[in-house]
């Protein structure tokens, strides 16, 4: 397998070199199974190549020509297959802080993060979810309040094109330092700061797995 950037040997078979196991007899084959995991998007080029060897009787009249003169009996034959790698899935985050008069007086409100992530389907297939969770970073407690939205009706599977709107909920917790505690606070408008990462993994339709981990700020 081959992109733009690496060149990766995914798998083969090895025949004897002599024996009855040597030898593909006619309307005979041999299979192999390779798995990859693909990394990058772009073009990517499978490339299959095949070496085997013609009796020596009829080395001078193939139709093949050897790819070395000095080993007349050897031939390789190489096919490309190219096909381009998109993004499965369109992924958006949005941050929000409580903007109620209200809320601003109590600090356990004052202090909590509101992060919306929006997910689409961006293939032609429907893609069934494994799972979709947030892992927020130390010094924050996040909770899912997505429980129950999805699940009824089979809402594993997200059709083509479909959009879906998930809210995670973000506190800061107590943290111990030297000399005492100290409370992480919420962000101010404006600025930046870890929060954790999705994890998001799913299944297509014609059962390919796939997995996307993705930070949140």
């Amino acid at each position: 397998m081959q992109t733009t950037t690496t060149k990766h040997t995914i798998g083969g078979i090895d025949l004897p070199s002599s024996g009855p196991d040597s030898v593909l007899n006619p309307a005979a084959f041999v299979q192999t199974v390779v798995h990859h995991e693909i990394k990058e998007l772009g073009q990517h080029v499978l490339a299959c190549i095949v070496s085997y060897r013609i009796p020596s009787t009829i080395a001078n009249t193939f139709p093949v020509p050897p790819e070395n003169p000095a080993d007349p009996t050897m031939r390789t034959m190489r096919k490309f297959y190219k096909f381009m790698v998109t993004n499965p899935l369109s992924v958006k985050t949005k941050v929000q802080i409580t903007k109620s008069p209200h809320a601003s007086l109590l600090a356990h409100e004052r202090e909590k993060v509101f992060l919306e992530v929006h997910i689409q389907n961006l293939t032609q297939k429907p893609m069934a979810f494994h799972r979709i969770r947030f892992e927020c970073l130390d010094g924050w407690r996040a909770q899912d309040i997505n429980a129950g939205v999805y699940d009824q009706d089979g809402g594993r599977t997200m059709p083509a094109g479909e959009v879906r709107q998930y809210l995670y909920v973000l506190t800061p917790t107590t943290v111990m330092q030297e000399g005492g505690r100290k409370v992480i606070s919420a962000p101010t408008p404006g600025s930046t700061i870890g929060l954790g990462r999705l994890d998001i993994s799913w299944t297509t339709a014609f059962g390919e797995p796939g997995r996307l981990l993705t930070s949140v700020s």
